[in-house]
């Protein structure tokens, strides 16, 4: 409850029984914990005797965070469609660019099945090249580049470049607490609101 991680990202499976966890980390080597009251945030890689009520739904929101290389100065700051895969693109001043600017990257969220993500239709590159798309049909172009031979200006398309992807469950599996297992569902966007 205080952000305390005794094992990081060396945790490789959590098995609870009882008033018992069991903790295999990076090498195969358990750690048994005892409890009184244990709290329960995520069950990837969870093993828990308490009954699942409810199934996860199998969807899930896709975060892109994208690199804006060329095509960063404009004054759009939302991008929508109705589309699930590149719902919506929302343009925030670039964190990677030192002092006082008005360069902008960019994060395009959608709202896929888990099984959508193995398919090369719904990966971060066809993301990229749906976002260039949008942002060229709206008006958002690159630096100058010279002029045409009839003496008109020359400028670079968008680009645009894959940096993170952030995947968030939705609907997740609903569990039904005991005496000593308590589980806490809660979303991203609740997550940062009761930290902002």
């Amino acid at each position: 409850m205080e952000g305390l991680a005794p094992f990081g990202p060396s945790a490789k499976s959590v098995r609870i029984k009882d008033n018992v966890i069991s903790n295999i980390v990076e090498g195969s080597t358990s750690i048994k914990i005892n409890f009184e009251k244990c709290y329960v945030f995520d069950d990837d890689n969870l093993t828990v005797e308490n009954e699942i009520l409810q199934e996860a739904s199998g969807e899930v929101r896709v975060f892109d965070w994208m690199n804006v290389r060329r095509g960063t100065t404009h004054g759009i700051d939302y991008l929508g469609s109705e589309d699930d895969f590149v719902r919506h693109i929302y343009f925030y001043k670039s964190e990677r660019i030192d002092g006082n600017h008005n360069k902008k990257d960019l994060v395009a969220v959608s709202f896929l099945k888990e099984e959508d993500l193995q398919d090369f239709e719904y990966s971060e590159t066809m993301a990229r090249f749906k976002i260039q798309k949008e942002m060229s049909s709206h008006g958002i172009i690159g630096a100058k580049s010279g002029l045409t031979h009839d003496g008109k200006q020359r400028k670079y398309n968008v680009k645009v470049e894959p940096d993170y992807r952030y995947i968030e469950p939705l609907g997740r599996r609903v569990y039904q607490n005991s005496e000593r297992v308590e589980f806490i569902n809660l979303t991203a966007e609740e997550v940062v609101m009761d930290y902002a």
